[in-house]
């Protein structure tokens, strides 16, 4: 080849490679300026952390102390998860089981981010029946693998906690045994971590089974699950804000969609009417820990958080399909109306902010004082510690501290 071709190559090649070269502002390094394809695009922006989590809650008469824990530390539980690098989207569901003769064998509180609603039915909930030791164990684990709606992304993670103290039934010829349970968990990317309460003997060889088969872990707690209850000076005054959040939120839309809606709100009416002030606090932190959980706790058609969005204008919303007790309002009233409750609503937005922080400091101290090791032993932390682990096979990460 001439010498002269080669240059005129050479030159070709860096001209073509140049008209790709940018200078991007503020850096000194050249990139190249090539438009991504939709799919590269898409990885570049931080996706919620998916999680769900069924807990499979043997509620025999032996297990009223852990069902408390359960009623007491889920808010705590579900904030702790959410604790990600972004924001969280965590499902919980429940299978409260017993055994046949009972009132009931199961009980299903679907997968559902609307935690007010879960916890509407964890409240419900007592301990009652049983007697007789083995307990309808693989019916209630079979249908918290089979009955749920699961994500079938590899990118979620989903878990199963298995929590009781007596052994399952395994003479019944119709149930479905643990052993193929546990397999299609597997298949399903669902792992099964069991929490044995109490030390019965024939509860432990199979709870250690279970989760051997299933990829999880087995802990072995005290009957009552050992919980820790911190009395925070702050909770009654969160409680308080809570409520006033509570009162502002109105929906529009069809008759189907405010009737769905107002499910909601009667839910946090019971929660306000029959938690504790403990608990109440521990909700409100939740429900204001990211705005995926504000969304949730907000639902749909929220009018408020709409129009302040931009998703709807008040003067375009049909009369049908506002609230009650707008529909006979001039639009001049519905504008007061709506701008008095937006008001209302930041005001207490505001001073439960400063709230939670104190309460989050208080608690803080009041669990350094106690120290790690009465924290560690309690059913929620054990919860905690295991999913921490757990969700880092899925690349989510979840800070390491234990809420109360």
């Amino acid at each position: 080849m001439k010498k002269s071709m080669l240059i005129m190559i050479l030159f070709g090649a860096f001209v073509s490679i140049q008209a790709l070269t940018v200078f991007r502002p503020g850096s000194n390094r050249v990139s190249y300026d090539i438009e991504l394809e939709p799919e590269e695009e898409a990885n570049t922006n931080q996706q919620p952390a998916k999680i769900q989590v069924v807990f499979a809650l043997d509620c025999t008469g032996s297990m009223g102390g852990l069902i408390q824990a359960a009623k007491d530390k889920i808010w705590s539980i579900a904030t702790g998860l959410s604790q990600t690098q972004s924001n969280s989207d965590i499902s919980f569901g429940f299978v409260f089981y017993r055994d046949r003769g009972d009132a009931f064998v199961t009980k299903h509180v679907a997968l559902t981010r609307d935690m007010d609603l879960a916890y509407r039915e964890l409240m419900d909930m007592r301990a009652a029946g049983g007697g007789d030791t083995p307990e309808s164990v693989n019916q209630a684990l079979f249908e918290a693998i089979n009955q749920f709606q699961w994500d079938s992304s590899e990118s979620v993670y989903k878990v199963v906690f298995l929590v009781g103290d007596a052994p399952p039934q395994m003479n019944y010829q119709d149930d479905v045994k643990y052993e193929k349970t546990c397999y299609n968990a597997v298949k399903k990317d669902i792992v099964i971590n069991t929490v044995q309460c109490g030390k019965m003997r024939e509860t432990t060889p199979i709870w250690q089974d279970i989760a051997q088969r299933a990829g999880g872990e087995y802990i072995q707690l005290e009957q009552s699950g050992s919980e820790v209850v911190i009395r925070c000076p702050h909770d009654k005054e969160i409680s308080r804000l809570m409520g006033v959040i509570d009162e502002t939120r109105v929906y529009y839309g069809t008759v189907e969609v405010r009737i769905k809606m107002e499910e909601k709100v009667k839910a946090s009416e019971k929660i306000k009417s029959a938690a504790s002030e403990e608990v109440q606090a521990k909700r409100a932190e939740f429900n204001y820990s990211n705005s995926l959980n504000n969304e949730n706790y907000m639902g749909a058609n929220e009018l408020i958080s709409d129009i302040q969005t931009g998703k709807v204008k008040l003067d375009q919303i049909k009369t049908e399909q506002l609230p009650e007790k707008m529909k006979s309002m001039t639009a001049a009233q519905r504008l007061q109306f709506v701008e008095a409750l937006a008001a209302k609503r930041k005001e207490a937005e505001e001073k439960l902010a400063i709230e939670i922080k104190s309460r989050t400091a208080y608690v803080e101290q009041e669990t350094a004082k106690m120290g790690e090791a009465t924290i560690n032993q309690s059913f929620s932390a054990n919860v905690h510690q295991i999913v921490v682990k757990q969700a880092k096979t899925k690349n989510i990460v979840i800070d390491k501290k234990v809420k109360n």
